[in-house]
């Protein structure tokens, strides 16, 4: 009897096939994995916008890529871009100047820009730059700067810079797509600007188009505007 009760215990507890039991206790692995590339995919889309340089961590950043893209080339550059906003921050218009040195790795930029809007005020940022790119593959190059912004206007703050700079493009043009992250004692504010250049050919000028997001305050309205680039290369 003693023998037999063992053997009971021992025997597995659900004698039914799993073939027959219902679909709901059946293991969802499929579904557990289909939601690991969803997740996947949807940090993956996260990281492209809000720091697109990263990407090119992947491959080793102390590789350079020996073909050149134009952006990524040894020079200074002086830019000048006046343009106008939509309907939202009212009606106004801003213009800036800059000056940006890239030299192999290193970058540096000084940046001035003005803005006068009926629905915001009027505002003046300084901005001063420094950061690093890396160019590991044709035709891309990115990076990471670190700055300072001064502020002038209503309830505007001096605040710290953090971009990721990410640059697609060959010796005829490029594009550039840079979010910036502001960092005050008031929070944190985010800027996203796209810029196309391109070098019109034989000369040391550049001609170009810059959409930029951001808000001028933290807890203010985003809008977006448009600007016109004119640039000269030395």
């Amino acid at each position: 009897m003693t023998a037999l009760f063992l053997v009971a215990l021992l025997l597995p507890q659900d004698s039914v096939p799993k073939d027959s039991q219902p679909k709901d206790s059946q293991p969802k692995q499929v579904i557990m994995c289909e939601m690991c590339v969803g997740v996947a995919i949807a940090a993956f889309g996260v990281t492209l916008l809000a720091a697109p340089s990263s990407f090119l961590l992947f491959r080793e950043m102390v590789q350079q890529d020996t073909m050149p893209l134009g952006f990524t080339d040894t020079h200074i550059t002086a830019y000048v871009a006046t343009g106008w906003g939509p309907e939202k921050p009212g009606q106004g218009w801003d213009y800036s100047g800059s000056v940006e040195l890239r030299a192999g790795r290193i970058f540096g930029a000084l940046s001035v820009q003005h803005m006068r809007y009926s629905d915001l005020g009027m505002f003046r940022f300084t901005s001063v730059r420094t950061g690093y790119l890396w160019h590991p593959r044709n035709p891309m190059a990115g990076g990471v700067t670190l700055g300072y912004r001064w502020a002038r206007g209503d309830t505007v703050q001096n605040a710290f810079e953090v971009g990721f700079p990410f640059v697609v493009g060959s010796q005829r043009g490029w594009v550039r797509f840079e979010p910036t992250y502001l960092m005050s004692h008031a929070g944190v504010t985010w800027n996203y600007r796209a810029q196309i250049e391109a070098p019109i050919r034989r000369t040391p000028f550049l001609v170009g188009m810059n959409l930029e997001a951001k808000t001028v305050r933290q807890g203010g309205v985003y809008f977006a505007n448009i600007d016109v680039v004119l640039g000269v290369r030395f």
